[in-house]
């Protein structure tokens, strides 16, 4: 599985970084990935894969979610696949610079 986490963060010194890992290497190995509040966390199963995750609170649809695009270029993640399968809550992400339009991180 590979797995992609995003500083979404806009006062963290690290916003817009991202770091990948590939989960599950050799296969059958299991592995438990903390993911902070406030990053972004996506993957993407090239194999047959569980994915369970463990939360600090349950979800609510009236909390920001905080997702991005999962193409965003501003990230440049490293897809190890093209065109993957999307849920329809993330089809229409937005990307960096339209959640954070101002933010001088994203200044070009």
């Amino acid at each position: 599985m590979f797995c992609a986490i995003a500083d979404l963060r806009p006062d963290s010194p690290s916003f817009a970084e991202v770091a990948t890992f590939t989960l599950g290497d050799p296969p059958g190995e299991r592995v438990r990935l903390w993911v902070s509040e406030g990053l972004g966390n996506a993957f993407c199963a090239v194999t047959d894969a569980d994915y369970l995750y463990d939360v600090t609170a349950e979800w609510s649809p009236d909390v920001d979610k905080r997702a991005v695009a999962w193409d965003d270029p501003d990230l440049a993640v490293d897809w190890p696949v093209d065109g993957p399968s999307l849920s329809p809550a993330d089809r229409d992400n937005p990307t960096l610079r339209e959640r954070f339009p101002t933010h001088p991180r994203l200044a070009r």
